[in-house]
């Protein structure tokens, strides 16, 4: 143990070992997400040769700094492609864990580990705008387009390129995930309304979805062991039964869980039967 002097606390170290064991999860993903929130084939082996722990940025620390002697264009251009690969699969693999009833997912610790990459990418981010303003490039506003706030960079005489194609594209990302998902609520409309009208004699032609079980496909309606496996609310929601819970209290930075930090956590115990005759709940000691 290193001794400290008198009066400092000492900084524990942080283990993110974590991160790069969360890659070896990708393999039970690929199971059941294949394309992102906007359609697009997913490449889970780029996704496999990212450095979690390092940082899946394209710049250096030195990239940062106003004055440095890198690309701006270029790096900010490669960020902002990189966030919009992993915040589309992101959202897709939280909508496909929430519907995998049959738990061929095991971890939603890939998605954690993603998302911690994610909310330094978008740091770096706004460090490249920070360097681009600091540098005469460009001057900056906020601006709300549909639900979002994006970054908009306004360009100066002195600009020597181009910005259209490194504005903040999260309000188009956005639309093209309501896009794709409007798209394939309207394919599952009609999926059912033909299963709901075929008739007896055509339902056996039906194709039946398959799962895997590391070795063997097997029906996903009819074979027994799809009741032996564990319904997600199990696992994740457990003590749904008791009146006595704990309620969490987050402060954040912003709302989008993929790009905001948690800055402050609180918690009281509560009881959730239904309050007595005279309309008072029964507040618990914590």
């Amino acid at each position: 143990m290193v001794r400290c002097q008198e009066n400092v606390v000492p900084i524990p170290s942080l283990n993110r070992s974590w991160l790069d064991e969360a890659l070896d999860d990708i393999d039970q993903w690929m199971e059941i997400v294949s394309s992102d929130a906007q359609g697009r084939r997913i490449d889970w082996d780029v996704v496999r040769m990212f450095d979690l722990v390092g940082g899946i940025g394209a710049g250096e620390e030195s990239d940062l700094r106003p004055g440095a002697n890198s690309d701006l264009h270029l790096l900010l251009a490669r960020d902002y492609a990189i966030r919009n690969m992993v915040e589309s699969i992101l959202a897709q693999c939280h909508t496909a864990f929430m519907t995998d009833f049959d738990r061929i997912v095991s971890s939603y610790r890939l998605p954690r580990a993603l998302a911690y990459a994610n909310r330094r990418l978008n740091d770096e981010i706004q460090l490249l705008v920070d360097r681009g303003t600091a540098e005469g490039y460009w001057t900056v506003s906020h601006e709300r387009r549909g639900r979002d706030t994006v970054i908009v960079l306004h360009p100066t005489s002195y600009c020597p390129f181009s910005v259209d194609d490194i504005q903040d594209d999260t309000a188009v990302m956005q639309k093209a995930r309501a896009a794709y998902r409007a798209q394939r609520n309207a394919t599952h409309c009609i999926n059912d309304t033909c299963r709901a009208t075929a008739s007896p004699h055509d339902t056996g032609s039906l194709a039946v979805p398959l799962i895997s079980d590391g070795d063997h496909r097997f029906d996903h309606v009819t074979d027994p062991r799809r009741y032996e496996q564990s319904d997600w609310r199990d696992e994740y929601l457990p003590g749904r039964d008791v009146d006595k819970v704990m309620g969490i209290d987050i402060e954040t930075t912003g709302i989008d869980p993929a790009r905001a930090y948690i800055i402050d956590v609180g918690f009281e115990y509560m009881n959730m039967h239904s309050p007595p005759p005279n309309g008072r709940a029964e507040r618990l000691p914590v």
